[in-house]
C-alpha cells in the first residue's frame, strides 16, 4: 500500500460516522485545516487528493508579521489564534456545523 492509498484510508477511518468513545456513540466528521498557501504545484496537488477522497478541508492561512508572533519565538500568538478561530468558526458555521 502506498503513501497516498495509506491517507486515504487514515482518513475514511476518522470519518466513519457513529464512532463510539465509551458509551457513547458520536457523528465524526474529519476536516483537515489548511494554515498555509502554497506557491507551487503542490496546492493542486493536494486538493485533488483531498476532493478525490472525499476529504473536507477548511483554508485559514496563518497571519505574517510580528504582530502575529510570540516575541523572540517565532510561533503563533493569542492575536493570531484569535484569527483564526474566527475564520473557522465563520467557515464551518457556512456549512452548517
Amino acid at each position: 500500500m502506498g503513501k497516498k492509498e495509506l491517507n486515504a484510508l487514515l482518513v475514511n477511518e476518522t470519518n466513519t460516522p457513529n464512532t463510539s468513545i465509551g458509551s457513547y456513540r458520536l457523528p465524526l466528521t474529519f476536516i483537515l485545516l489548511i494554515l498555509d498557501k502554497f506557491t507551487d504545484e503542490r496546492e493542486n496537488k493536494y486538493k485533488v487528493f483531498l476532493d478525490e477522497n472525499k476529504v473536507s478541508y477548511v483554508e485559514c492561512i496563518m497571519p505574517q508579521g510580528k504582530k502575529y508572533m510570540v516575541p523572540g519565538e517565532g510561533h503563533p500568538n493569542e492575536i493570531s489564534h484569535a484569527e483564526i478561530s474566527e475564520c473557522v468558526f465563520e467557515k464551518l458555521k457556512l456549512r452548517g456545523f
